[in-house]
Protein backbone atom coordinates (compact mmCIF):
# COMPACT_ATOMS: atom_id res chain seq x y z
CA UNK A 1 0.00 0.00 0.00
CA UNK A 2 3.03 2.33 -0.13
CA UNK A 3 4.92 4.02 -2.98
CA UNK A 4 8.32 3.34 -1.39
CA UNK A 5 10.11 0.12 -0.46
CA UNK A 6 9.69 -0.57 3.27
CA UNK A 7 12.32 -2.34 5.42
CA UNK A 8 10.51 -4.71 7.80
CA UNK A 9 13.52 -4.83 10.14
CA UNK A 10 13.16 -1.11 10.87
CA UNK A 11 9.41 -1.03 11.53
CA UNK A 12 8.38 -0.50 15.16
CA UNK A 13 6.32 -3.50 16.33
CA UNK A 14 4.16 -4.09 19.42
CA UNK A 15 2.79 -7.55 20.32
CA UNK A 16 3.65 -8.69 16.83
CA UNK A 17 5.42 -11.68 15.35
CA UNK A 18 8.79 -10.78 13.87
CA UNK A 19 7.85 -12.56 10.62
CA UNK A 20 6.30 -10.99 7.54
CA UNK A 21 4.90 -12.73 4.45
CA UNK A 22 4.30 -11.31 0.97
CA UNK A 23 2.29 -13.10 -1.71
CA UNK A 24 4.28 -13.54 -4.93
CA UNK A 25 1.84 -14.16 -7.76
CA UNK A 26 4.64 -15.06 -10.19
CA UNK A 27 5.47 -18.21 -8.24
CA UNK A 28 2.02 -18.65 -6.68
CA UNK A 29 3.54 -18.83 -3.23
CA UNK A 30 4.43 -16.77 -0.17
CA UNK A 31 7.82 -15.09 0.39
CA UNK A 32 8.65 -14.95 4.11
CA UNK A 33 11.26 -13.33 6.39
CA UNK A 34 11.80 -13.34 10.17
CA UNK A 35 14.75 -10.98 10.59
CA UNK A 36 17.47 -13.55 9.90
CA UNK A 37 16.11 -16.20 7.51
CA UNK A 38 13.62 -16.60 4.71
CA UNK A 39 13.20 -15.95 0.99
CA UNK A 40 11.81 -12.38 1.12
CA UNK A 41 15.01 -10.44 0.38
CA UNK A 42 16.16 -8.79 3.63
CA UNK A 43 12.52 -8.18 4.62
CA UNK A 44 12.09 -5.53 1.90
CA UNK A 45 8.45 -4.89 1.00
CA UNK A 46 8.32 -3.48 -2.52
CA UNK A 47 5.99 -0.59 -3.51
CA UNK A 48 2.27 -1.48 -3.64
CA UNK A 49 2.81 -4.99 -2.23
CA UNK A 50 0.39 -6.19 0.39
CA UNK A 51 1.88 -8.12 3.32
CA UNK A 52 0.63 -10.41 6.09
CA UNK A 53 1.70 -10.31 9.75
CA UNK A 54 0.32 -11.92 12.89
CA UNK A 55 -0.28 -10.61 16.40
CA UNK A 56 1.64 -12.29 19.21
CA UNK A 57 0.89 -11.93 22.91
CA UNK A 58 -1.85 -9.30 22.68
CA UNK A 59 -3.32 -6.73 20.32
CA UNK A 60 -0.71 -6.29 17.60
CA UNK A 61 0.31 -3.00 16.04
CA UNK A 62 3.13 -1.51 14.01
CA UNK A 63 4.22 1.96 13.00
CA UNK A 64 5.81 2.88 9.67
CA UNK A 65 7.88 6.06 9.71
CA UNK A 66 9.92 7.87 7.08
CA UNK A 67 13.09 6.30 8.46
CA UNK A 68 11.70 2.84 7.62
CA UNK A 69 11.89 3.54 3.88
CA UNK A 70 14.61 1.32 2.45
CA UNK A 71 17.55 2.67 0.50
CA UNK A 72 17.43 -0.26 -1.93
CA UNK A 73 14.56 -1.66 -3.96
CA UNK A 74 12.56 -4.64 -2.75
CA UNK A 75 12.88 -7.72 -4.95
CA UNK A 76 12.16 -11.43 -4.75
CA UNK A 77 15.76 -12.63 -4.63
CA UNK A 78 17.78 -14.72 -2.17
CA UNK A 79 18.42 -12.94 1.12
CA UNK A 80 21.71 -11.60 2.41
CA UNK A 81 22.53 -12.35 6.03
CA UNK A 82 22.65 -9.28 8.24
CA UNK A 83 25.76 -8.74 10.34
CA UNK A 84 23.85 -9.24 13.57
CA UNK A 85 22.31 -12.54 12.45
CA UNK A 86 23.32 -15.53 14.56
CA UNK A 87 22.90 -17.97 11.70
CA UNK A 88 20.49 -19.98 9.59
CA UNK A 89 20.18 -22.86 7.15
CA UNK A 90 17.90 -23.42 4.17
CA UNK A 91 16.42 -26.70 2.90
CA UNK A 92 15.32 -26.54 -0.74
CA UNK A 93 13.26 -29.30 -2.34
CA UNK A 94 13.03 -29.38 -6.13
CA UNK A 95 11.56 -31.54 -8.86
CA UNK A 96 11.46 -31.09 -12.63
CA UNK A 97 8.71 -28.47 -12.36
CA UNK A 98 8.64 -27.02 -8.85
CA UNK A 99 10.76 -25.98 -5.90
CA UNK A 100 10.07 -25.00 -2.29
CA UNK A 101 12.15 -24.04 0.74
CA UNK A 102 12.00 -24.36 4.51
CA UNK A 103 14.34 -22.53 6.87
CA UNK A 104 15.90 -22.87 10.30
CA UNK A 105 17.17 -19.73 12.00
CA UNK A 106 19.16 -19.56 15.23
CA UNK A 107 18.77 -16.67 17.65
CA UNK A 108 19.56 -15.88 21.24
CA UNK A 109 15.81 -15.44 21.81
CA UNK A 110 14.91 -18.66 19.96
CA UNK A 111 12.67 -21.20 21.69
CA UNK A 112 12.20 -24.92 21.11
CA UNK A 113 8.41 -24.90 21.37
CA UNK A 114 7.72 -21.80 19.28
CA UNK A 115 8.37 -18.06 19.44
CA UNK A 116 7.88 -14.79 17.61
CA UNK A 117 10.52 -15.69 15.02
CA UNK A 118 8.61 -18.72 13.70
CA UNK A 119 6.77 -18.33 10.39
CA UNK A 120 3.82 -20.63 9.61
CA UNK A 121 3.73 -22.45 6.28
CA UNK A 122 0.79 -20.63 4.71
CA UNK A 123 -1.64 -22.17 2.25
CA UNK A 124 -1.50 -20.46 -1.16
CA UNK A 125 -4.05 -17.84 -2.15
CA UNK A 126 -4.59 -19.79 -5.38
CA UNK A 127 -4.38 -23.60 -5.38
CA UNK A 128 -2.15 -25.11 -8.06
CA UNK A 129 0.23 -28.09 -8.32
CA UNK A 130 3.35 -27.54 -6.20
CA UNK A 131 5.88 -28.86 -3.71
CA UNK A 132 5.54 -27.91 -0.04
CA UNK A 133 8.33 -28.21 2.53
CA UNK A 134 7.63 -27.61 6.22
CA UNK A 135 8.96 -28.29 9.68
CA UNK A 136 6.55 -29.25 12.47
CA UNK A 137 6.26 -27.45 15.82
CA UNK A 138 3.61 -28.57 18.32
CA UNK A 139 1.45 -30.12 15.58
CA UNK A 140 1.61 -27.02 13.34
CA UNK A 141 3.37 -26.52 9.99
CA UNK A 142 6.09 -23.86 9.70
CA UNK A 143 8.19 -22.43 6.90
CA UNK A 144 10.72 -20.86 9.28
CA UNK A 145 11.61 -22.55 12.57
CA UNK A 146 13.43 -20.15 14.92
CA UNK A 147 15.61 -22.17 17.31
CA UNK A 148 17.94 -21.35 20.22
CA UNK A 149 21.48 -20.32 19.32
CA UNK A 150 22.77 -22.23 22.34
CA UNK A 151 21.43 -25.55 23.64
CA UNK A 152 22.78 -28.54 25.52
CA UNK A 153 22.22 -31.61 23.38
CA UNK A 154 20.35 -32.46 20.18
CA UNK A 155 16.98 -31.25 18.87
CA UNK A 156 14.77 -33.52 16.74
CA UNK A 157 12.78 -31.42 14.23
CA UNK A 158 10.09 -33.19 12.14
CA UNK A 159 10.36 -32.32 8.43
CA UNK A 160 7.77 -33.09 5.76
CA UNK A 161 7.94 -32.71 1.97
CA UNK A 162 4.69 -32.92 -0.01
CA UNK A 163 4.23 -33.20 -3.78
CA UNK A 164 0.75 -31.82 -4.47
CA UNK A 165 -1.63 -32.03 -7.43
CA UNK A 166 -5.25 -30.82 -7.74
CA UNK A 167 -8.00 -33.47 -7.85
CA UNK A 168 -11.33 -33.28 -9.67
CA UNK A 169 -13.05 -31.34 -6.86
CA UNK A 170 -10.26 -28.84 -6.34
CA UNK A 171 -8.55 -30.39 -3.31
CA UNK A 172 -4.82 -30.91 -2.91
CA UNK A 173 -3.86 -34.57 -3.30
CA UNK A 174 -0.45 -35.86 -2.24
CA UNK A 175 1.68 -37.73 -4.77
CA UNK A 176 4.66 -40.08 -4.75
CA UNK A 177 7.35 -38.14 -6.58
CA UNK A 178 11.15 -38.07 -6.78
CA UNK A 179 12.49 -34.87 -5.20
CA UNK A 180 16.00 -33.51 -4.69
CA UNK A 181 16.90 -31.94 -1.33
CA UNK A 182 19.68 -29.36 -1.12
CA UNK A 183 20.94 -28.08 2.25
CA UNK A 184 22.45 -24.58 2.24
CA UNK A 185 24.57 -24.38 5.40
CA UNK A 186 26.80 -21.45 4.45
CA UNK A 187 25.28 -19.43 7.32
CA UNK A 188 25.05 -22.31 9.82
CA UNK A 189 26.77 -21.42 13.13
CA UNK A 190 30.08 -23.24 13.59
CA UNK A 191 29.02 -25.06 16.78
CA UNK A 192 25.88 -26.53 15.17
CA UNK A 193 25.77 -29.59 12.92
CA UNK A 194 22.88 -31.58 11.49
CA UNK A 195 21.83 -34.90 10.04
CA UNK A 196 18.55 -36.17 8.58
CA UNK A 197 16.66 -39.41 9.25
CA UNK A 198 14.15 -41.15 6.99
CA UNK A 199 11.29 -41.91 9.40
CA UNK A 200 9.92 -44.78 7.31
CA UNK A 201 13.18 -46.76 7.37
CA UNK A 202 14.96 -45.29 10.39
CA UNK A 203 18.03 -44.80 8.21
CA UNK A 204 20.19 -41.70 8.31
CA UNK A 205 20.75 -39.88 5.03
CA UNK A 206 24.34 -38.68 4.91
CA UNK A 207 23.49 -35.09 4.03
CA UNK A 208 26.64 -33.58 5.51
CA UNK A 209 28.71 -35.40 2.89
CA UNK A 210 26.41 -34.94 -0.12
CA UNK A 211 25.32 -31.65 -1.71
CA UNK A 212 22.09 -33.25 -3.00
CA UNK A 213 19.90 -35.99 -1.52
CA UNK A 214 17.20 -37.66 -3.61
CA UNK A 215 14.03 -38.71 -1.81
CA UNK A 216 10.57 -39.93 -2.83
CA UNK A 217 7.54 -38.19 -1.35
CA UNK A 218 4.62 -40.22 -0.01
CA UNK A 219 0.98 -40.57 -1.02
CA UNK A 220 -0.87 -39.51 2.14
CA UNK A 221 -4.36 -38.57 0.98
CA UNK A 222 -5.93 -35.22 0.18
CA UNK A 223 -6.96 -32.00 1.91
CA UNK A 224 -8.72 -28.74 1.17
CA UNK A 225 -6.57 -25.80 0.00
CA UNK A 226 -9.02 -23.36 1.60
CA UNK A 227 -7.96 -22.06 5.06
CA UNK A 228 -10.41 -21.44 7.89
CA UNK A 229 -9.85 -17.69 7.53
CA UNK A 230 -8.49 -15.40 4.80
CA UNK A 231 -5.00 -16.80 5.47
CA UNK A 232 -4.05 -20.03 7.24
CA UNK A 233 -1.32 -22.67 7.58
CA UNK A 234 -1.09 -26.04 5.87
CA UNK A 235 -2.77 -28.88 7.80
CA UNK A 236 -0.69 -31.86 8.88
CA UNK A 237 -1.26 -34.88 6.63
CA UNK A 238 -0.19 -38.21 8.10
CA UNK A 239 3.20 -38.54 9.78
CA UNK A 240 6.19 -36.38 8.79
CA UNK A 241 8.51 -38.23 6.43
CA UNK A 242 11.80 -37.07 7.93
CA UNK A 243 13.49 -35.83 11.09
CA UNK A 244 16.23 -33.22 11.24
CA UNK A 245 18.70 -33.82 14.07
CA UNK A 246 20.22 -30.49 15.11
CA UNK A 247 23.34 -31.15 17.18
CA UNK A 248 24.80 -28.41 19.36
CA UNK A 249 28.49 -28.40 20.24
CA UNK A 250 30.06 -26.40 23.04
CA UNK A 251 30.19 -22.67 22.33
CA UNK A 252 33.28 -21.07 23.81
CA UNK A 253 32.22 -17.53 24.80
CA UNK A 254 35.84 -16.44 25.21
CA UNK A 255 36.72 -17.37 21.65
CA UNK A 256 35.43 -14.81 19.15
CA UNK A 257 36.32 -17.03 16.20
CA UNK A 258 33.49 -19.43 17.01
CA UNK A 259 35.91 -22.34 16.45
CA UNK A 260 36.84 -25.11 18.90
CA UNK A 261 40.00 -24.65 20.95
CA UNK A 262 41.06 -28.31 21.00
CA UNK A 263 40.59 -31.54 19.06
CA UNK A 264 37.76 -33.71 20.38
CA UNK A 265 35.78 -36.83 19.53
CA UNK A 266 32.42 -36.80 21.30
CA UNK A 267 30.23 -39.75 22.20
CA UNK A 268 28.03 -40.77 19.30
CA UNK A 269 24.30 -39.97 19.38
CA UNK A 270 22.18 -41.97 19.92
CA UNK A 271 24.03 -44.72 21.78
CA UNK A 272 22.93 -47.52 21.79
CA UNK A 273 21.60 -47.05 18.24
CA UNK A 274 19.69 -48.80 15.48
CA UNK A 275 20.39 -48.53 12.62
CA UNK A 276 22.23 -45.17 12.39
CA UNK A 277 24.16 -42.87 14.68
CA UNK A 278 25.81 -39.45 14.44
CA UNK A 279 29.46 -38.93 15.42
CA UNK A 280 30.52 -35.41 16.43
CA UNK A 281 34.14 -34.19 16.40
CA UNK A 282 35.93 -30.85 16.77
CA UNK A 283 38.84 -29.50 14.73
CA UNK A 284 40.60 -26.34 15.97
CA UNK A 285 42.48 -26.00 12.66
CA UNK A 286 42.42 -27.36 9.13
CA UNK A 287 43.46 -31.01 9.42
CA UNK A 288 43.66 -34.30 7.61
CA UNK A 289 40.98 -36.41 9.33
CA UNK A 290 40.75 -40.20 9.40
CA UNK A 291 37.69 -41.71 11.13
CA UNK A 292 37.32 -45.48 11.11
CA UNK A 293 34.95 -48.04 12.62
CA UNK A 294 36.30 -51.28 14.13
CA UNK A 295 34.55 -54.33 15.56
CA UNK A 296 35.32 -55.78 19.01
CA UNK A 297 38.06 -58.01 17.51
CA UNK A 298 39.85 -55.00 16.07
CA UNK A 299 38.88 -55.70 12.47
CA UNK A 300 38.28 -52.66 10.28
CA UNK A 301 34.56 -52.33 9.46
CA UNK A 302 34.41 -49.06 7.54
CA UNK A 303 36.25 -45.81 6.88
CA UNK A 304 33.87 -42.87 7.35
CA UNK A 305 36.24 -39.94 6.73
CA UNK A 306 39.66 -39.75 5.07
CA UNK A 307 40.30 -36.23 3.78
CA UNK A 308 41.33 -32.67 4.59
CA UNK A 309 38.69 -30.71 6.51
CA UNK A 310 38.37 -27.11 7.66
CA UNK A 311 38.41 -26.12 11.32
CA UNK A 312 35.04 -26.29 13.02
CA UNK A 313 32.44 -28.46 14.74
CA UNK A 314 31.89 -31.45 12.47
CA UNK A 315 29.78 -34.57 12.28
CA UNK A 316 29.44 -37.72 10.23
CA UNK A 317 26.68 -40.34 10.19
CA UNK A 318 27.37 -44.07 10.28
CA UNK A 319 24.42 -46.00 8.85
CA UNK A 320 25.42 -49.34 10.38
CA UNK A 321 26.90 -50.74 7.16
CA UNK A 322 30.39 -52.04 6.41
CA UNK A 323 32.66 -50.98 3.54
CA UNK A 324 30.90 -53.43 1.21
CA UNK A 325 27.46 -51.96 1.92
CA UNK A 326 26.34 -54.87 4.10
CA UNK A 327 24.41 -54.20 7.31
CA UNK A 328 26.46 -55.23 10.34
CA UNK A 329 25.09 -57.18 13.27
CA UNK A 330 24.31 -56.37 16.89
CA UNK A 331 27.40 -55.75 18.96
CA UNK A 332 30.05 -53.40 20.30
CA UNK A 333 31.93 -51.25 17.81
CA UNK A 334 34.64 -48.64 18.18
CA UNK A 335 34.98 -45.28 16.45
CA UNK A 336 38.57 -44.00 16.14
CA UNK A 337 39.71 -40.56 14.96
CA UNK A 338 43.24 -39.59 13.92
CA UNK A 339 43.69 -35.89 13.13
CA UNK A 340 47.17 -34.34 13.01
CA UNK A 341 48.40 -36.64 15.79
CA UNK A 342 45.24 -36.43 17.89
CA UNK A 343 43.93 -39.98 18.45
CA UNK A 344 40.76 -40.84 20.33
CA UNK A 345 38.46 -43.87 20.44
CA UNK A 346 34.81 -44.12 21.53
CA UNK A 347 32.77 -47.29 22.18
CA UNK A 348 29.43 -47.63 20.39
CA UNK A 349 26.68 -50.22 20.81
CA UNK A 350 24.44 -51.38 17.96
CA UNK A 351 21.23 -53.04 19.17
CA UNK A 352 18.68 -54.70 16.89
Amino acid sequence: PYTKTIDWDDISKTNLSSTVSVWDDATSDWKTYNGSAGDLTNGLIAPFQGFWVQANGGTGSFTIQAADIATSAGTFLGRTTEEDSTGSMAITASSSNFFTSAFLSFGRDGEISGDRGDAPKLLPLHASPRLAAMTIIDSSAFKINHLPFEYDGTLAIPLDILALEIDSIGNFITQAQEVNLVFNISELPGHITYSILDNSTGLALESNNSPVITITTEEKGSFSPIPNGPVGPYPLIGEPGYTLLIQYGTLDHSDNTGLPNVYALHQNYPNPFNPATTILYDLPERSHVLIMIYDILGHEVRTLVNNQQSAGFNSVVWNGKDRFGRTVGTGVYFCRINAEGFIKTRKMILLK
